[in-house]
């Protein structure tokens, strides 16, 4: 861009004195102009290039006669090609044998012959070769230049030799070599001559092709033709280049010796005269009329000018072209002139000579014309950059976008309609919630929950397995969630991505179940943890993209019709495993259903709760024999399950204590010199002598001290009595959940008292002690769905959307498994630039858990990699096991939030979305989110949309999709 802007400076600074002092252009960044101004800009640099291509051709050789004959061809639709060639001899001449005195002596000094000098003298044999080039530069016509039959024209022809001398025998130069043609097509260049010798390029704005000023079909054909015709003129001096290291002339009297690198200082004195620039509005009011071109000036410009440049006050005229182009050609002789004083006149046909160096010259001038050309529409696309940057004061980046496109859906959508953050709290009615759920977008150093647009559904219960024999049915509240990604080409891989989130507050529990779902209304999980105590469970969700059904409508319309029907099969396979299913199960509503307790009864009754778990998950007890009896009066009904916990507890540490017992006896047995203290007693752990399940709990060293024996004792879970309250920091320190106050139990339970004071553990995964009441939630409350009594009035679906609707199942309940098909249906026919791709979300392989494990501890981070997380699923559907009495009890507190997904991918980042295919990206993601939305809703998509949005979307953003709803009316 700096170097753009010096390149035209200096030229403005040349043209200052050929131009009007009033008519004097300026870099068109700086010229108040329009948008269309910009269109002509770009056909004025276009006509600039062409009319300057022609002038370096002319010096070149080619004269007007024999482009009105070649011209023909081009309009027949036949290829024109300029092509240099040349051949090269190299024989042998002469050999030259003389001597060469060392400019070094030696001096011996002796007493009888005196001071005496000798010096060394070489001998050399110069070998001298005649080396010939023949070289011409012809136009013709097709692909064999030689062919009798062709058009063609020789721009010039020189055949030249000169002497080579080396000091070996080899040979510098093959004995005859034909250079490999350079060749480059004037079809495109000649095409824009018309019969009159005037120049005629201009873009045609009404081709859907034609996007901005540089990007549209003209352009790039002129592109490509000044990129070929640059790299000709670089082969080309290239090739003259080697020849000179070669020959090496000598110079000539009274001259330096010839040096190529003048060439190219004095190339960059020509003025190259494609800018782009703007006349300035100042200039224009005191500037004289512009006047056609005389005969002379376009006799001297030659073929340089255009028909028509752009009607536009900013434009530069046809006469200030013209001059312009006639300051470069006379620039331009003037500096080949100055070769003269480096180069030997060419004459005598030696090598090398001005002939050459003038060529040299052409060329490098022709590479600077090609190279101003495309430097100066690109200049013109950078410049659209520049001014949007400025309207907005900076660039916007996929974050950036993402935040506005929440604040846009807000403002477009109904307020019952508007999507809605993907953050669920895990709550009875009027409770107080056990935690949060939500699906978080990462990206920009910030973490936002995305929105979805989302609809609570009504349907039969659904059921999923726990293994082959055991299958659990669920009820509760369902949800469907429609969320829109999208991704901008060339985006980082620190970009956004997704990740599920679950906390759990204070005292408080649940269960998550991450899944698809089946048919026939089943659910399949395939992850399950039970999150408590303030767990802070981080998930990752990886966005697998399948193709655009116009992509796989492409790919399978040449398959046999077996391979289309597998094809179709497998699509049909991945589209419902994009229906992805986010189970949440509260334990203490199904733990109370199981017990036959009163509802809200293990509310307050935290360790209570504790213990149930445990038991259920560590030691696997069944639940009739913790659960109160049926003819149990509503009051007792706690005091009696708190019994019989006891009661199991109990039993539990009896046979702990026994098991202890005899491994100690049998240590004894096998060891008799532990009795008298010369051996050390073995240590026992929970793990290592019980037979519980996952093992957790403190280790029992019986060798230890008393004193630590004691205190170790008091954080271990062997006696069910609780300890007193002051023991409640030695439990906070060692991990351990403190039970409720001892006179919670004294009416209706008892248990014997044990030597070694000990109590019984919360469940292995993060116990918290109690004590305190649960911190404020932070978490904002979502919105409350609207009943369908409070929903708006809506008026019924279209056919269209009726039949293309969701799929429904005996009874009229939805089936989930059919929507992604009736969302690709639709796809297929709304998305005309095939953009949204249906997206199935994966769970990652590693998680991320912070657990705080005492009140008074800190948080803790573990990663959960794959054998953790089977080891989760494995307790969790223990519980699920317990809780639904082996799939016999339905698990009623429960919600299902059913997700699927599609993504909006761009061709290109966000600014070259905006700049290069002038796209604004927020219509295209609002057509695809009203697509998604009116498929979740399964309303028309001019009843999401408030009313003074429809004129907007329906011209802009979606006139196709909001049509099919103006004719169901």
């Amino acid at each position: 861009m700096q170097d753009v802007e010096q390149r035209v400076q200096a030229a403005l600074v040349a043209l200052e004195k050929v131009l009007h002092a009033a008519r004097r252009p300026a870099f068109a960044d700086q010229v108040p102009h329009t948008y269309d101004d910009k269109y002509m800009l770009t056909e004025f640099l276009t006509s600039s290039a062409i009319a300057a291509t022609i002038n370096c051709l002319e010096e070149l050789g080619l004269t007007p006669d024999m482009i009105e004959s070649l011209c023909p061809i081009v309009r027949s639709g036949r290829e024109v090609t300029l092509r240099l060639r040349a051949t090269e001899r190299c024989k042998h001449l002469r050999e030259v044998k003389r001597d060469v005195q060392s400019p070094s002596k030696t001096v011996t000094d002796s007493t009888l012959f005196g001071r005496t000098e000798r010096s060394v003298v070489t001998t050399i044999t110069e070998q001298f070769w005649e080396f010939e080039v023949d070289y011409e530069i012809l136009a013709f016509e097709g692909a064999d230049a030689d062919s009798s039959t062709c058009a063609r024209a020789v721009l010039c022809f020189r055949k030249a030799h000169c002497e080579i001398m080396t000091t070996t025998l080899d040979q510098p130069k093959p004995t005859a070599h034909s250079v490999p043609p350079i060749d480059v097509s004037l079809t495109w260049l000649l095409t824009h001559l018309a019969e009159d010798g005037q120049l005629s390029f201009t873009i045609d704005r009404s081709q859907p092709s034609c996007l901005t000023p540089r990007r549209n079909s003209q352009i790039d054909d002129a592109m490509k033709a000044a990129q070929l015709v640059q790299g000709w003129a670089t082969r080309a001096q290239n090739y003259f280049r080697q020849v000179f290291n070669v020959v090496k002339p000598t110079p000539a009297a009274g001259h330096k010796a010839p040096d190529i690198g003048v060439i190219t200082t004095k190339a960059e004195s020509v003025l190259v005269p494609v800018l782009p620039v703007f006349a300035q509005p100042q200039a224009l009011l005191e500037a004289p009329a512009s006047e056609a071109p005389s005969a002379e000036q376009v006799a001297e410009t030659g073929l340089a000018r255009p028909t028509r440049l752009g009607e536009s006050a900013a434009m530069v005229s046809v006469a200030e072209l013209n001059t312009m182009l006639a300051e470069q050609r006379r620039s331009l002789g003037e500096q080949q002139r100055a070769l003269a004083v480096s180069f030997p006149e060419a004459q005598d046909d030696k090598l090398f000579s001005t002939a050459e160096a003038k060529l040299i010259l052409v060329f490098l001038h022709l590479r600077d014309v090609m190279f101003g050309f495309s430097s100066g529409v690109e200049h013109i696309e950078q410049m659209l950059r520049n001014q949007l940057v400025a309207a907005i004061g900076k660039e916007v980046g996929p974050d950036d976008f993402m935040r506005y496109m929440r604040h846009h859906e807000a403002r477009t959508y109904l307020p019952s309609f508007t999507p809605q953050p993907f953050c669920l709290a895990v709550r009875r009615p009027h409770m107080y919630p056990e935690g949060t759920v939500a699906i978080e977008v990462t990206g920009g150093g910030e973490t936002d929950p995305i929105c979805t647009w989302s609809r609570q559904v009504e349907g039969p219960p659904m059921t999923f397995r726990l293994s082959a024999a055991t299958t659990v049915e669920f009820t509760g509240e369902r949800y469907l969630h429609g969320y829109i990604a999208h991704r901008f080409a060339n985006e980082s891989s620190s970009g956004p991505s997704l990740q599920l989130t679950a906390r759990a507050r204070q005292f408080s529990s649940f269960m998550l179940l991450l899944g698809r779902i089946g048919p026939n209304h089943t659910f399949q999980p395939q992850h399950a943890i039970v999150v408590q105590n303030k767990d802070d469970l981080v998930i990752p969700l990886l966005l697998e993209q399948l193709p655009t059904p116009k992509e796989f409508r492409d790919a399978v319309e040449s398959l046999s019709p077996e391979q289309r029907r597998f094809a179709e099969a497998y699509r049909a396979m991945q589209l419902e495993g994009s229906v992805f299913a986010v189970l949440l199960v509260q334990l203490k509503p199904q733990l109370e259903m199981l017990l036959r307790l009163p509802p809200k009864s293990l509310t307050k009754e935290i360790q209570l709760t504790q213990d149930l778990l445990q038991l259920f998950i560590q030691y696997q007890i069944p639940s009739d024999l913790l659960s109160c009896d049926e003819d149990c009066p509503p009051a007792d009904k706690l005091g009696a399950v708190k019994s019989h916990v006891q009661a199991i507890f109990t039993m539990i540490n009896e046979a702990k204590e026994s098991e202890i017992k005899s491994a100690k006896e049998e240590h004894l047995f096998a060891n008799p010199q532990a009795a008298f203290g010369s051996a050390p007693m073995p240590s026992y752990s929970r793990s290592s002598v019980g037979n519980s399940r996952g093992g957790g709990g403190a280790m029992m060293l019986a060798s230890a001290p008393m004193p630590m024996m004691e205190a170790m004792c008091m954080c271990d879970d062997f006696s069910a009595p609780p300890p007193p309250p002051a023991a409640a920091c030695n439990m906070a320190a060692c991990g351990m959940a403190a039970p409720e106050p001892t006179k919670c139990r004294r009416a209706k339970c008892s248990a014997p008292s044990f030597k070694m004071k000990e109590t019984v553990s919360a469940p292995p995964v993060n116990a918290q002690p109690g004590g305190q009441p649960p911190a404020k939630p932070s978490q904002q409350k979502p919105p409350e769905k609207a009943s369908p009594a409070e929903q708006p009035d809506q008026a019924p679906a279209s056919e269209e959307w009726q039949d293309g609707g969701l799929g429904t199942q005996g009874g009229g309940a939805l089936d989930f498994t059919q929507l992604p098909a009736v969302l690709d249906s639709k796809y297929a026919k709304h998305d005309v630039d095939s953009a949204l791709r249906p997206t199935k979300l994966i769970v990652g392989e590693e998680w991320q858990r912070s657990a705080q494990k005492a009140l008074l501890g800190k948080p803790t981070e573990s990663t959960l990699n794959q054998e953790d997380q089977k080891a989760e699923k494995n307790k969790s559907f223990d519980l699920l096991d317990a809780l639904s009495r082996s799939g016999s009890l339905p698990l009623a507190s429960t919600a299902l939030h059913v997700v699927v997904a599609a993504t909006h991918c761009f061709d290109t980042s966000l600014m070259d979305t905006v700049i290069k295919k002038n796209v604004n990206p927020i219509e295209k993601l609002e057509r695809s989110a009203l697509i998604m939305a009116s498929t979740i809703h399964d309303v028309e998509p001019q009843q999401l949309i408030q009313p003074s949005q429809h004129t907007r979307i329906a011209t802009f953003s979606a006139p196709a999709l909001l049509q099919v709803a103006h004719e169901s009316e």
